[in-house]
This record gives C-alpha cells, sequence and structure tokens, in this order.
C-alpha cells in the first residue's frame, strides 16, 4: 500500500497502513473459503481496493457525509471489532473434535496451550481485529486446521519459519503440535506481534522466536537459514514462492497455499507433492504444494 500511495503521491500515516494491511489480511483469509474478490495477486488486490480511494482521498470535503452504494468487500471496514465477541463452547474450543476428524494425535499439553492461546486471541480480538472468524468452529478451524494437517509432514527437529503469522496460524500452532521443531514466526505489525509475544510467554514456549519484521527485511541477512518456509495469505502464491526459494536452506522445503489459481513454478524449486483437503470442522476446501529447493 505504501508503495501505491507514494506513486500516486498521496500520504499514507502508519495508522492508515496499519489498518489497511489488517483489512487486507481479513479479506485474503475470508477470500480462501468464499469468493470476495477477483485479484489473483497482491497488486491487483491493492488497486482493487485501495486505488481508486487514494485518487478520492484529496478531493472529498472535509467532515463530509460519505455513502458507498454497493461497498462489496470493503464493507469490512465498517464492522467494529467488537461486534462479534467470540468465545469458547461449555466444553471448551472444539480443538480435540478437531484433530480426531483428521486423525491427528492431540496431546493433553498440545490442548492445554492451543486452548490457552484460543482465550487470549478471543480477548484480544474484543478490542483490535484479530481474526475473521466468527464462531469457535471458525476459529479453531483458520487457527489450527493447516497445522493439524501439516504436522505430520514436517520433518523431526526442522527449523521452520513462518512469514506472516498473524494471530499465529499456522505456525504457532505447527509449535504447538510438534514441540520439537525450531518454529520462528514472523510479524511486523506491532499489535499482533505484541499478541504473539504475549501468548509465547502465557504458554511458556520461549523456544519460539518471534522477528517482529517482513520476510524480505529477513531473507536479506539470514538467507538459507531455514528447513521449511510457510505462508499463509500473505503473499500472492508466486511473490512467495520467490520469496521463499530465498528463505530456506538447499534440500529444504516450501509450502504453499493455494485458493484457486494455478501453482506457481520457479527455477530451482522442484514441485515435490499437491494436495486437496478440507478443514474438519467447516469443511472449507484447502490445497497445499510442497516444493523442494535444488540443492
Amino acid at each position: 500500500m505504501q508503495r501505491a500511495a507514494s506513486i500516486l503521491g498521496v500520504p499514507l500515516p502508519q495508522a492508515a497502513r496499519e489498518a489497511g494491511a489488517a483489512w487486507l489480511d481479513r479479506l485474503a483469509e475470508w477470500n480462501a473459503r468464499v469468493d470476495m474478490t477477483a485479484a489473483r495477486s497482491a497488486d491487483e488486490l491493492v488497486d482493487l481496493m485501495v486505488a481508486d480511494a487514494l485518487v478520492l482521498s484529496s478531493r472529498v470535503p472535509e467532515r463530509a457525509r460519505v455513502i458507498d452504494v454497493g461497498t462489496g468487500a470493503s464493507g469490512s471496514l465498517f464492522v467494529p471489532p467488537t461486534s462479534i465477541r467470540l468465545h469458547a463452547p461449555s466444553g471448551g474450543w472444539p480443538l480435540q473434535r478437531a484433530a480426531s476428524i483428521l486423525g491427528v494425535p492431540l496431546p493433553q499439553a498440545a490442548l492445554e496451550a492451543g486452548s490457552a492461546w484460543l482465550d487470549r486471541l478471543a480477548e484480544w480480538n474484543a478490542r483490535v481485529d484479530m481474526t475473521a472468524a466468527r464462531s469457535a468452529d471458525e476459529l479453531v478451524d483458520l487457527m489450527t486446521g493447516d497445522a493439524l494437517v501439516l504436522s505430520s509432514r514436517v520433518p523431526e527437529r526442522a527449523r521452520v519459519i513462518d512469514v506472516g503469522a498473524g494471530a499465529g496460524a499456522p505456525g504457532l500452532a505447527l509449535a504447538i503440535l510438534r514441540p520439537d521443531l525450531a518454529v520462528t514466526l514472523v510479524e511486523p505489525q506491532g499489535k499482533r506481534a505484541a499478541f504473539l509475544r504475549t501468548v509465547i510467554g502465557a504458554i511458556d514456549r520461549l523456544d519460539v522466536s518471534l522477528e517482529p519484521k517482513t520476510g524480505e527485511a529477513l531473507a536479506q541477512g539470514n538467507g538459507g537459514a531455514w528447513d521449511v518456509a510457510l505462508a499463509r495469505a500473505t503473499l500472492a502464491p508466486a511473490a512467495w514462492l520467490e520469496l521463499a526459494a530465498r528463505l530456506v536452506a538447499p534440500s529444504g522445503s516450501a509450502w504453499v497455499f493455494l485458493a484457486r489459481e494455478p501453482a506457481p513454478t520457479r527455477p530451482g524449486m522442484v514441485q515435490v507433492e499437491a494436495f486437496d483437503y478440507v478443514w474438519p470442522l467447516t469443511k472449507a476446501g484447502r490445497t497445499l504444494v510442497r516444493y523442494l529447493r535444488e540443492a
């Protein structure tokens, strides 16, 4: 968004940048389940959602009363973050049910840590827009569904990086499910990084690293430092594969989450597996592709 604003010569305050990024993150999450936008890349999404507003921003009178008819995906901007208050059901968050449906063992320690994480996420979400989930089942699927599927597919003691970790999915969930992994969470947005830092301390997982910067910045000084790279709804698939190729070591794996777009290609990154699955509680369809960096 900063690049788009700069090209048009429009000032973009920090508060606007953070709010806009949170909105587009939520849109990307929703678009994985519901067809919300025709955009097929990060650049297309920014242009579709904000370019007209950037041009209009200097042309609307101060304190004007503005109506947008047919607001589409931008309507989420006008839903107060406190309008949906998430609460654990009487029997607790349905983590065990989700794991059982997928046939994934869920040790008691993982169940307790996962529940504590979701409790704090629900608390924070009452004040700060942290998740697009609108029910306990949606929250469990959004936060843990992908990690439950990945948990049996990541090598033992692997160094894992999750770029754009947001509220913790899938990286923190994977760390909870697989305590043998060395997980690094990358989250540049201040409020989300603060939330992750709070949760890491609350569940006593100080072995999980938190990098409050962008994946691009991390790749410049730590290229090839990880065995497995993950990112969900952070970059367009092709852009993510390009960045992941710089983050993983030779013979390391990059996982790409797909919605409806075809799997990207890149020299030096070989596609080795692809599979479809559904989240256990909401039955949203997902596609994962794994690439291996050539030695």
